[in-house]
């Protein structure tokens, strides 16, 4: 699996003025960053599908000073002192994210260690990064994600994701650093369709639900051990699981998906099921009767491993196929009873 590979760092240019003499270099170099994503991961709202990051988003910084030369390995940097603490970046003229508030520059000695997450914009309680080197982590406290709609206009969820500090910095002459962020995420999509032509518009979706969703936990990002491993991510439940609604019109089905796309969720265990309320008729024209189908859905990892979890970074996409069967009746006739024969004399 690709590892996050995050550059950091950068050292002042110093120049020998006398020979008992240093100067610093006075030509002030803004930080700037260049975000990629991490695997399969749109803008502001929705999940990214792909590598590249949105012009328009923006994400939040940490960034920890050490008087340690660049390339050195986290596990042994020296003086670590806090340098930028939650700050948000966006695209500058230049190409790359800085800071939308105020320019921030690099130091002229040292070098920086660098974390965030995006976007700067997610619903939580608070953020921090403890750079701790037995074991440096990002937290973010009751994240909560914004509303499903079917609706563009009324979608709110975010695609919530982060990077950790890299084991080492490295000096970036241009004063640019390249990060690459990691989903924290499920992303769920489901299919709804009919099986055969003769179907369309027997069956038509009223409601669907997902029950019993978690929708504000606590993240826990994770870096360093004795070995500088990499342990997992983790959520940490803060709330009963509750409803959320995904659609509730009315749609038709026919041959063609019907789709219900871009649904993120907390990774957890699915204690729910998938309720889909719908109507179905006999035949077109004939009066629709109320139905309702609840379906366990399974997650995983691809294999047999955690069924009956979603997982970080997973996408998970759910085809339900409508069919029926067709009312076939095998007529029969029960025999006629004999009756009783009564001789009837007519005189």
């Amino acid at each position: 699996m690709k590892k996050v590979v995050i550059l950091a760092a950068a050292v002042a240019a110093i120049a020998a003025c006398t020979k008992s003499q240093v100067v610093y270099d006075d030509n002030d170099v803004e930080i700037g960053l260049s975000p990629v994503n991490y695997m399969t991961t749109k803008t502001v709202y929705g999940p990214y599908d792909g590598t590249a990051y949105s012009d328009a988003e923006q994400f939040n910084v940490f960034a920890q000073h050490t008087t340690s030369p660049a390339g050195t390995a986290f596990s042994a940097a020296e003086n670590l002192t806090p340098y930028l603490v939650d700050v948000t970046f966006g695209k500058k003229s230049s190409g790359y994210w800085g800071g939308t508030q105020t320019p921030y520059y690099w130091p002229k000695t040292g070098s920086l260690y660098f974390t965030g997450y995006s976007p700067a914009a997610a619903v939580k309680t608070s953020a921090e990064y403890d750079f701790n080197q037995g074991g440096a982590r990002l937290t973010i406290t009751d994240f909560q994600q914004g509303a499903y709609s079917i609706d563009k206009n009324d979608y709110a969820m975010v695609d919530l994701m982060y990077f950790d500090v890299h084991n080492t910095t490295k000096s970036v002459n241009s004063g640019v650093h390249s990060v690459t962020f990691r989903h924290a995420l499920s992303w769920l999509d489901f299919n709804f369709k009919c099986d055969v032509d003769g179907l369309n518009n027997l069956f038509q979706i009223q409601k669907v639900t997902l029950t019993l969703v978690s929708n504000k936990e606590t993240f826990t990002s994770g870096y360093g051990d004795s070995n500088n491993k990499w342990p997992k991510p983790a959520w940490t439940a803060n709330n009963t699981g509750e409803s959320l609604v995904l659609y509730s019109a009315g749609q038709d089905l026919t041959t063609t998906n019907f789709e219900l796309h871009d649904v993120l969720v907390i990774p957890q265990k699915i204690d729910g099921v998938l309720r889909i309320e719908y109507t179905q008729r006999a035949a077109a024209g004939t009066p629709p009767i109320s139905q309702v189908a609840e379906l366990k859905l399974t997650g995983g990892d691809g294999s047999n491993n955690n069924t009956d979890s979603w997982l970080i970074n997973k996408h998970y996409i759910y085809n339900i196929t409508f069919s029926a069967d067709e009312i076939l009746l095998d007529p029969d006739i029960v025999s006629w009873d004999k009756a009783i024969v009564d001789n009837i004399e007519v005189l």
